[in-house]
């Protein structure tokens, strides 16, 4: 099931670049979404690590069918990732006219850019740590119908509409979109497996 998520996420990712590459003055307007991206990718570090420390707690949790600490370590991961991604987005947001400037004086430019990508780095934590749901239950099938497909059908249809008008800013808002449609999914996802809100119990015995 991953190789397929990445089978439908690297070419969808390629594809926006691509459209992003052919818009006028493409060349120069990738050169500045990849160093503001370069900085979400940094951001998004420390989130991805605690996620994958969460993950085989949570596992250890599914097969012990304790439904409440379930629960309970899904929605504290959830919290800690959000408020780390949040701190570091923000620290990003006061200096990254400067460390946009690390990469050379012309890539300041880039900073609305950076801006759009950092609005991007909550939803995309939240969605990571929401997957994890879907890997400790086998439900990755599930997951990448409702969440995956959608996300990037979006990010393409989204960067075909403003990469032309808008460049790497339109790139920026184009993968933020993707995002926040990639999190109404998976939060319809997590309240169908059962952990958000009434659901079913997220440990019953005919899963």
């Amino acid at each position: 099931e991953k190789a397929i998520n990445s089978l439908i996420a690297y070419p969808a990712l390629w594809g926006a670049n691509a459209l992003l590459v052919r818009s006028p003055d493409g060349f120069q307007q990738m050169a500045l979404f990849s160093a503001a991206n370069s900085l979400r990718i940094m951001v998004l570090f420390v989130p991805a690590i605690v996620n994958n420390v969460s993950l085989s707690v949570l596992s250890h949790q599914r097969g012990a069918a304790d439904a409440a600490r379930y629960r309970r370590v899904f929605w504290t991961n959830l919290g800690v990732t959000a408020a780390i991604v949040l701190g570091g987005a923000l620290a990003v947001v006061l200096v990254g006219p400067w460390l946009l400037g690390a990469f050379g004086r012309d890539f300041r430019a880039g900073y609305p850019v950076l801006l759009v990508l950092m609005a991007s780095t909550l939803p995309e934590t939240l969605v990571a740590s929401a997957i994890q749901i879907a890997q400790s239950r086998e439900r990755m099938w599930l997951w990448c119908v409702s969440v995956v497909l959608p996300c990037y059908a979006t990010l393409i249809a989204l960067a075909a509409m403003l990469s032309t008008s808008m460049g790497a800013r339109g790139l920026a808002w184009s993968y933020t979109g993707a995002m926040i449609v990639s999190l109404g999914a998976a939060a319809l996802v997590l309240w169908r497996i059962g952990v958000w809100g009434e659901g079913p119990a997220p440990v019953d015995a005919d899963d």
